[in-house]
């Protein structure tokens, strides 16, 4: 049942990357760095991102249930 979900979501993760080939510069405020990059790789670097918090906090979550 994920799948139908998940699948959608990926392919047009997929799509996105590939029809933006053009390259972005990424900065953080604090720090004079600046990381270039293809569009659609940043993107789907962030998309990564923002899933390993959410499941991260999901987790942390879910600690007192399993603990009883």
């Amino acid at each position: 049942m994920r799948w139908v979900l998940l699948l959608p979501l990926l392919i047009l993760l997929a799509l996105f990357a590939l029809s933006n080939p053009q390259d972005v510069e990424l900065r953080l405020w604090p720090f004079d760095v600046a990381w270039v990059q293809p569009l659609g790789t940043a993107v789907l670097l962030l998309c990564a991102v923002a899933f390993q918090f959410g499941a991260a906090l999901a987790w942390t979550a879910g600690l007192p249930g399993r603990r009883r």
